[in-house]
């Protein structure tokens, strides 16, 4: 058994487990890359102590990694339907599939099922863990580019009413005229050498433009 370790990366999907402190088994998984990290919101979460990692088979198939997952799980046996199991997996392997696409009726009932489930607010604990878990991470290239696009997509939505809401009187400056050469307030900047004030018109004693700054 080759024990797991961070800077490490076995080739090909592997089949891994989560080990107790005792050394027996807890958990069978498959994988590839780091799979191996992505903890349970179940009883079987991911070691804190990475020696506690095993990768039992590596450099294989899709299929054989699937096929060695349900062979391990059968070995050790499932707490909740067998006797004498040990492993707290909840079911016998072999599920799922790296790279699969969901069909549209899927997409459809799995976001039909999410409406209405709130989605927060998080409590600090929650939001320090979710900032911890997400440092250091990058986003990739195709996370970006959706991210851009769906941007893009708000953007089309909410502009053109906006822009439609604060056509002719709707909008504060609507008949109003801004003075040449005086900005937006119709104010200028006088000054009598030491100090600066804005005017409509120029104070007597004082001139056009800022006082000089003086050097510290």
């Amino acid at each position: 058994m080759n024990i797991y370790y961070y800077s490490m990366c076995p080739a090909g999907f592997y089949v891994y487990a989560y080990l107790r402190k005792n050394g027996t088994p807890y958990y069978i998984g498959k994988g590839k890359n780091k799979r191996w990290k992505h903890g349970k919101k179940e009883s079987f979460q991911t070691p804190k102590d990475l020696t506690r990692i095993v990768i039992l088979e590596s450099n294989l198939t899709e299929l054989g990694a699937f096929a060695l997952e349900r062979r391990y799980i059968r070995w050790y046996g499932r707490e909740d339907t067998d006797k004498n199991g040990i492993l707290k997996n909840k079911t016998d392997g072999g599920d799922g599939a790296a790279g699969s696409i969901q069909s549209d009726a899927a997409n459809q009932a799995r976001r039909a099922a999410q409406i209405g489930i709130p989605k927060g607010p998080y409590s600090q604990e929650r939001k320090y863990a979710m900032s911890k878990g997400r440092k250091g991470s990058k986003m990739s290239k195709e996370g970006l580019e959706s991210l851009r696009k769906v941007r893009a997509l708000k953007r089309g939505i909410k502009r053109p009413e906006h822009s439609k809401a604060m056509t002719g009187i709707n909008n504060p400056m609507y008949g109003k005229s801004r003075e040449k050469n005086k900005g937006s307030t119709g104010l200028k900047w006088y000054n009598n050498g030491v100090e600066s004030v804005m005017a409509a018109t120029c104070p007597d004693g004082y001139t056009i433009g800022r006082a000089p700054r003086k050097k510290i």
